[in-house]
């Protein structure tokens, strides 16, 4: 019997509408004959976004609010741009959920579109975590990210992983102290430009087990692939990074992804509202456009193939057991 899988995620009130867009593209995408344990992190949070979010629940996978403002230190904290403290939740995964050896910890502004149970099945080793890198050594990523790498944590950008999606060795974090590791070294840089991502590379740097692109695809890598005519039947998590998020900026194709699993979320009146707001220029009837896109076989059609084959995988799974029961009882 194959584990169970934990998966972490981390909202405020206003991040709640999103987070459980990414959820419902977890729980639209699963092995439905494996036990999935989502918890959500909060400090503060809205009676009804705990209601709503605790209400995706589903056979064999349980959503769960959990507050970890005990944890939290706001002196020490600091946020910038559009981040908030959300941001640093992931240090105090190995004490909240101490439970678990090894977990999931998943950003709120992704589409999953492939089981990520089969992420967490990857072996860690003595890896303290498991990342993608995401970087194509463009000249503009270099300008960005070179330098500051080299100056602030002795890292080349090929080496550094971002921090959205993460298979965490919670095991290890607590045998070595990884917390208390993070924390201090926030505490003696206050100038870090991608924050808690900047202090996870720092303390776990030498192990980090590097997992492949597909895991965190970029959109804007999506994008230029999309474009280029690039195969991307295999990527299985779509991370809409930085400013370029499906309620912020016009649609794109990769934003199917999102609104796909939107529909799928006690919140879907407020996203489809935010889509016309941010759309209304650019498409006067938005829902044309999307069916326009799906009938010359863009991505929606084969989001919806891939769930279709997986509900018709695991109805078979459980066709073949139901007839070896009777094998046996015969």
């Amino acid at each position: 019997m194959r584990p169970t899988v934990p998966v972490v995620f981390a909202t405020d009130d206003l991040f709640a509408p999103y987070c459980s867009t990414s959820i419902a593209s977890l729980l639209n995408t699963r092995d439905p004959e494996r036990e999935y344990d989502i918890y959500i992190f909060y400090d503060q949070l809205k009676e009804e976004n705990i209601r709503k979010l605790n209400g995706m629940s589903r056979e064999r996978a349980q959503v769960r609010c959990v507050n970890i403002s005990p944890y939290l230190d706001a002196k020490l904290f600091y946020t910038r741009g559009r981040q908030s403290v959300a941001t640093y939740y992931r240090f105090f995964a190995a004490d909240v959920l101490s439970q678990y050896d090894k977990i999931l910890y998943l950003d709120s502004d992704i589409a999953i579109l492939r089981d990520v149970g089969e992420l967490f099945d990857c072996e860690l080793g003595d890896n303290l975590l498991g990342g993608v890198v995401i970087y194509r050594d463009t000249p503009r990523e270099r300008r960005m990210k070179e330098e500051y790498l080299k100056n602030t944590m002795d890292l080349r950008p090929d080496q550094y992983i971002n921090a959205g999606v993460l298979v965490m060795n919670l095991k290890g974090f607590r045998q070595e102290g990884i917390r208390d590791q993070c924390l201090s070294y926030l505490a003696k840089n206050r100038e870090l430009r991608w924050m808690d991502q900047d202090v996870l590379n720092a303390v776990c740097k030498g192990r980090v087990l590097y997992l492949p692109e597909r895991w965190n695809m970029s959109q804007l890598y999506y994008e230029e692939d999309y474009a280029t005519g690039a195969d991307l039947e295999g990527v299985c998590i779509l991370h809409y990074l930085d400013r370029f998020k499906p309620w912020w900026v016009n649609f794109r194709r990769c934003h199917l992804f999102f609104y796909q699993a939107a529909a799928f979320t006690p919140y879907v009146q407020t996203l489809n509202r935010q889509f016309l707001e941010c759309n209304n220029e650019k498409f006067k009837n938005p829902r044309e456009e999307v069916l326009r896109m799906a009938g010359h076989g863009d991505i929606g059609p084969r989001y919806l193939g891939r769930c279709l084959k997986a509900w018709a995988k695991a109805k078979w799974r459980k066709f073949k057991k139901k007839l070896k029961n009777r094998g046996v009882k015969k």
